[in-house]
C-alpha cells in the first residue's frame, strides 16, 4: 500500500510543476501590486489609483493613448501601445501569440488562452467596442482559484 501511494505521488508530481501562471509583458498574477509597479516603473510607466478607487492602478507612459495598462483586482488590461501590436491586425497578433501560448479557445471577437491554474489570457477586438484605445487589447485574467491580491 505504501508502495502505491508513493507511485501515486510519484506520478502526479508533473502536473503539479506544470501549474504555472500566465506572463503577458512581464506581469503575471503570481506578483504583489507592488512588484507590478516596479516591473511598469522600470519599463517608463507611471502608475497610480484613480481618485475614490484605491483598488485600481492606471499606467501610463509618454508614448501614446494606446500604451496604456490598467491593474484592477482580477484583471490586467493591456492597450495595443503596450505590446508594440497597434500597427498589426488582430489575426496576426493572434498568429504570434498562439506560438508563445499555444492552444486558443476562440470566442465572438476574441481569442482566450488558459492556464492549469485559471488563469486566463484574452485578444480582445476592440474596433467597434473602444475604438479610441486601438484596434485590439490584451487581458491578463487572475483565476478564480486563486487568493486574493494584497491591494
Amino acid at each position: 500500500m505504501k508502495r502505491l501511494l508513493t507511485s501515486l505521488f510519484l506520478i502526479s508530481l508533473p502536473s503539479i510543476t506544470l501549474a504555472e501562471s500566465i506572463t503577458f509583458y512581464d506581469l503575471n498574477w503570481d506578483m504583489t501590486v507592488e512588484q507590478m509597479n516596479e516591473k511598469l516603473t522600470s519599463k517608463g510607466y507611471k502608475c497610480s489609483p484613480p481618485e475614490g478607487y484605491p483598488k485600481i492602478r492606471n499606467c501610463w507612459s509618454n508614448r501614446n493613448i494606446e500604451d496604456h495598462i490598467g491593474i484592477t483586482e482580477i484583471a490586467i488590461y493591456f492597450g495595443c501601445g503596450a505590446y508594440n501590436g497597434c500597427n498589426y491586425s488582430l489575426e496576426e497578433v493572434y498568429l504570434a501569440m498562439s506560438k508563445r501560448y499555444g492552444k486558443v479557445d476562440r470566442q465572438v471577437l476574441m481569442y482566450k488562452w488558459y492556464s492549469s491554474i485559471g488563469d486566463s489570457l484574452s485578444l480582445m477586438d476592440m474596433r467597434n467596442i473602444e475604438p479610441y484605445l486601438g484596434p485590439h487589447q490584451v487581458v491578463l485574467f487572475r483565476g478564480r482559484y486563486r487568493d486574493k491580491l494584497d491591494f
